[in-house]
């Protein structure tokens, strides 16, 4: 019970912040063992705020937990999605191919195209429909050697530069 408060985000049942980062450089060391090449998608939920000020905490929280649920079925198997806090949500997708069996970036876009159609479907909270919501993406792809660190300060640098990470452009992200 300890162990799940500590890892898991209480409202939407998803790891937290501190799983994901275990996650990522348990990934980290082992991509650096196999030459294998991991993405993380960096996700916020656009308009939540105006849904939680409209409608109050307890629609916000269950808009959360739907946008949580379509996360889940929206990535593949082998994908951890979590709850960064707030509207913020991650993707830590491992097991992507190498340029020598196939484009990491086109795992990744179509990945980020589920998920953006997933989300853009609308949503019933409390007797409303909320038909307007979307994600603002990024994401980042990390060879071996990468540091979980080096990851979300590279992150959150083009967050900072555009207002949100935006699409990635397909170029291969190194230390």
């Amino acid at each position: 019970r300890i162990a799940r408060l500590a890892y898991v985000d209480s409202l939407t049942g998803l790891p937290n912040r501190q799983a994901f980062l275990e996650k990522v450089d348990r990934q980290i060391g082992r991509a650096g063992r196999r030459e294998d090449v991991l993405a993380v998608m960096f996700m916020d939920l656009d308009g939540f705020k105006d849904v939680n000020d409209s409608m109050g905490h307890a629609a916000g929280d269950e808009l959360l937990c739907v946008v949580a649920s379509r996360l889940r079925e929206a990535t593949r198997d082998t994908d951890l999605v979590a709850r960064l806090g707030g509207d913020e949500f991650l993707v830590l997708l491992a097991d992507l191919p190498d340029d020598r069996g196939g484009s990491p970036d086109a795992v990744v876009s179509a990945v980020a195209d589920r998920v953006g159609v997933s989300i853009a479907q609308p949503v019933v909270v409390r007797d409303r429909t909320i038909d307007a919501l979307a994600l603002q993406p990024g994401q980042v792809v990390l060879d071996a050697g990468c540091g979980t660190g080096w990851c979300f300060t590279r992150l959150a640098s083009r967050v900072g530069r555009q207002g949100h990470a935006g699409p990635h452009p397909g170029s291969r992200a190194s230390p």
